[in-house]
């Protein structure tokens, strides 16, 4: 077996994981947020009605475990 590769159980195990994750988070009902993974200065624009983020590669909405 290749390093890359992932046994069927293994897969299996980590697929129902994520589900039940998945299923607990948004069933705590949290309101979604603007997430981004590297927020600085250079992505966002001050206007007249706030910051405005202009780096979409790498936001999202999701609640704030993320």
């Amino acid at each position: 077996m290749r390093e890359s590769e992932v046994r069927r159980a293994d897969r299996e195990l980590l697929g129902g994981t994520l589900r039940s994750l998945r299923r607990l988070i948004g069933g705590r009902g949290g309101v979604e947020q603007l997430l981004h993974g590297e927020p600085h200065p250079g992505n966002v624009l001050t206007t007249k009605n706030g910051l405005l983020f202009i780096d979409l590669e790498t936001c999202c909405r999701g609640p704030v475990e993320f």
